[in-house]
């Protein structure tokens, strides 16, 4: 009936309903009881030309109690998930699943017997042994697999970490009991493939934080401090030490210097806005965008709501901030980015309600002004890798100047 438009593989499609919707080499599409072909038009491009190799691989599964959509792509460990109930689309980074499949799950079954629960079909996201190490602490304590499933209801708490923080709400991608933030107390360890946190500070179960992925959110160090926002993934963790995998997109793990601070597992909350336009301090707009006026970005400042969670309450590792990120025209990789530091160079924290003190300064030394980042098509975003914080960016404002100049380069030199 739609020649053209066959499955990638055979588990890339699901019910919803009347409905099927499966992944063809062009995109999402769905087909009803009567053969009507539609089109989600959400994620054309990333399917198209982000996954275009991981096609045989992709995997879609509905989960019925959530009334969500789930595409998952176990090469790229992310998973695209569609709402029904609002129409919108939302980008989970770090599922590190093998699977999805759907079955029957107790509706209930936190503090309940589960079988005394009536179930629910539910999407199952299933992780494999991912442990490639012939020898080590951990190598040889296999698990077996374990199955995920969402938590609905946002009823995970955090268990055995911190007695401060114990109670409060797990916010994470991956479950596990314990602290989420650490701070490194040696060096990288080249041998054993791992570096040293302090127990005091940080309170964690052997094994609890296995294949999450770790975040390097500050660094002292030079060379460290470009690789923050990096990510790798945890093969294990003792109760002070944690070997990480430093192959692959991992491997500036290796350079993990004594201080430098990282997080386990947070859910990874990006935004980007629309390309800076030419406006006043009163908001009066002369052009949604002009592409041949240079902008230069000064600044960029939040405003937060419902802000809550441990990390507002974390004085020894201040992680409750948001990062400034700058795009130039339509690469999706920031040019710029900037942290909330105090006058000292401390970090600050940056999340609070209602308008933030503290604006991210654009710019540094080395770029071509330090108070600033300069070009024609400039998108700001922002960026916040904190685990077990909970709150919601109302609005962004991004501070910074017009010239009258059409180029970033003059073509005669001078």
């Amino acid at each position: 009936m739609h020649e053209g438009y066959g499955l990638v593989n055979p588990d890339a499609v699901d019910t919803v309903g009347s409905s099927a919707y499966f992944v063809t080499s062009h995109g999402l599409k769905s087909v009803d009881a009567q053969g009507q072909l539609d089109e989600i038009r959400n994620l054309n491009s990333v399917i198209s030309r982000e996954w275009r190799t991981d096609l045989d691989s992709v995997k879609v599964v509905y989960d019925p109690f959530m009334n969500c959509l789930f595409i998952h792509n176990p090469v790229q460990v992310e998973t695209y998930v569609l709402w029904f109930s609002t129409g919108k689309t939302t980008k989970i980074d770090d599922t590190n699943f093998a699977l999805v499949a759907q079955g029957s799950w107790p509706i209930e079954s936190l503090g309940l017997t589960p079988a005394a629960n009536p179930l629910s079909r539910r999407a199952f996201f299933l992780m494999n042994w991912q442990d490639n190490r012939v020898s080590g602490s951990g190598s040889t304590s296999f698990a077996g697999p374990a199955i995920y499933v969402v938590d609905a209801y946002n009823s995970r708490t955090i268990a055995t970490g911190s007695a401060a923080f114990v109670g409060d709400r797990r916010i994470t991608t991956l479950d596990f009991d314990g602290d989420s933030r650490l701070v490194a107390t040696s060096n990288w360890q080249s041998l054993t493939k791992s570096f040293l946190f302090s127990s005091g500070a940080t309170i964690v179960g052997a094994g609890s934080w296995r294949f999450a992925y770790i975040y390097l959110v500050w660094s002292t160090d030079s060379i460290q401090k470009t690789y923050i926002g990096r990510k790798a993934k945890i093969l294990y963790n003792g109760t002070t030490e944690v070997f990480v995998e430093d192959t692959g997109l991992g491997a500036w793990i290796n350079g993990t210097k004594t201080g430098d601070v990282f997080v386990v597992s947070p859910v990874p909350f990006i935004w980007a806005g629309h390309p800076l336009s030419m406006s006043n301090e009163q908001g009066m707009v002369f052009s949604n965008a002009d592409l041949f006026r240079m902008k230069i970005a000064s600044s960029i400042g939040c405003n937060f709501s419902d802000v809550y969670g441990p990390p507002t309450r974390d004085s020894s590792v201040r992680n409750d901030r948001f990062t400034g990120l700058l795009y130039s025209g339509t690469s999706d990789s920031p040019f710029a980015t900037a942290q909330t530091l105090t006058t000292d160079g401390e970090l600050f924290g940056s999340i609070d309600d209602g308008e933030g003190m503290v604006y991210a300064p654009f710019g540094s030394d080395s770029s071509d002004g330090k108070y600033g980042a300069k070009g024609v098509t400039l998108t700001p975003g922002v960026r916040v890798l904190c685990p077990d914080l909970d709150f919601r960016l109302l609005g962004c404002i991004v501070r910074g100047t017009i010239t009258s100049v059409e180029r970033t380069v003059n073509i005669r030199g001078s």
